[in-house]
């Protein structure tokens, strides 16, 4: 559903402007690469740092050229950056400063994650202390729609988690992941006023998680699966909002169409939008803006479907017209919901079955319009041709 526009916070979807990255062409830039040497310098102290440093710029310049296989060359620290091991495959070097672990953990509530939790939301967000709860930090960052799964193959995990940063064992930062078939979904960072600030965790940490993209990004090419279809995803973006210019600095950005659903790039969406003079709507696949409304005859139409008491009620997705959600009357053209199929008591079916069985399971008319609308709901969600191919829980 992310490559459709939904968005999560804890087990709530919502959709709104959704902001990525393609890993593959991501290179940072210098206040990334300074943020991430600092880090390491940090970690491994300056002697260690120094040798670990030179050890991987010849190791870099004698992969990259073969006339550098004779001569080695010395690159600047500032074009460089130090991968963010735990440990170093250098032998022997001194002991580093600090030692710096950063795993992958189930997403439960413990003290300490609640206590760096909720320094961090009166810190950042100035949100009054006595609004912080347990309960909230569980359905926030904990809760969530997905059932963990192990390894595939041994060799990645699915689901949410969350990614540890710890500094000499204690946590120092916390990121929310949701680690998908193709990609990673940044969900939220937290971190601690001391090395969380001075460090910048924020970036360290972006880096952390477009590099486990781009580890995918192998076991695509290893598999024969689609290098181009994994992303980096940041989050919602807002024209013009302050707290989020900071998305930016991760190159080339792009911003999911809410119509057409590809994939534009930011530059191009802003220069739109700087033409309609901030308009709130635009559309790079619909220019006109003309978002799919109900015409005369889809109104009768819905009428006439509201007096066999099947239209779509009040409330529902359908009424918000939210663009990249089809009309109920197009999807009703487009998909026959009785081949549609569902889990229902343990059992696949398609929702046909569902009528048919409708007064032995205890369902009167009003309780299975109900279920078709919620149904509808999910393909129009998710798009009639993923929705063909999903199994909808009741």
């Amino acid at each position: 559903m992310i490559d459709r526009g939904w968005r999560r916070s804890g087990k709530y979807l919502y959709k709104p402007d959704l902001r990525a990255l393609d890993p593959a062409k991501f290179k940072p830039n210098k206040d990334q690469r300074r943020a991430l040497n600092k880090f390491n310098r940090f970690i491994l102290g300056d002697e260690v740092y120094d040798t670990a440093l030179k050890h991987f710029t010849r190791k870099e310049a004698e992969a990259n050229s073969k006339a550098a296989k004779e001569q080695p060359t010395t690159a600047t620290k500032d074009t460089f950056s130090l991968p963010l091991h735990t440990s170093l495959p250098l032998q022997p070097l001194p002991h580093s400063t600090h030692t710096f672990t950063c795993t992958l953990t189930l997403p439960t509530s413990t003290p300490e994650k609640f206590s760096l939790y909720k320094a961090y939301q009166i810190r950042v967000h100035r949100d009054p202390p006595s609004k912080i709860t347990k309960d909230g930090f569980q359905r926030f960052l904990c809760d969530n729609p997905f059932e963990l799964s192990p390894n595939d193959g041994g060799r990645r995990k699915l689901g949410t988690w969350h990614q540890e940063y710890r500094v000499d064992g204690k946590l120092v930062a916390l990121a929310v992941l949701d680690l998908l078939p193709r990609g990673v979904s940044s969900v939220y960072l937290i971190y601690d006023d001391d090395i969380g600030e001075r460090f910048a965790l924020g970036r360290v940490s972006a880096l952390r998680e477009i590099a486990l993209c781009e580890q995918l990004i192998k076991e695509q090419e290893e598999e024969g699966g689609d290098v181009n279809a994994v992303r980096y995803y940041m989050g919602f973006w807002i024209w013009g909002c302050e707290k989020m210019r900071y998305k930016g600095e991760y190159a080339p950005s792009e911003v999911l169409d809410p119509e057409g659903m590809g994939w534009e790039t930011l530059e191009r969406l802003e220069e739109a939008i700087e033409k309609s003079g901030g308009r709130g709507y635009v559309s790079l696949s619909n220019p006109a803006g003309e978002s799919e409304t109900p015409t005369d005859q889809e109104e009768k139409d819905d009428d006439n479907e509201e007096e066999e008491g099947t239209d779509s009620p009040p409330g529902t997705l359908f009424h918000t017209h939210m663009p990249g959600i089809i009309s109920l009357h197009s999807l009703r053209a487009a998909h026959d919901i009785d081949e549609q199929l569902i889990l229902v008591n343990g059992m696949v079916a398609d929702f046909g079955w569902l009528r048919t069985k409708a007064r032995g399971l205890g369902l009167g008319k009003d309780g299975v319009e109900g279920m078709r609308i919620v149904v509808e709901e999910v393909v129009a969600g998710v798009g009639v041709e993923v929705g063909r191919e999903v199994v909808v829980a009741l």
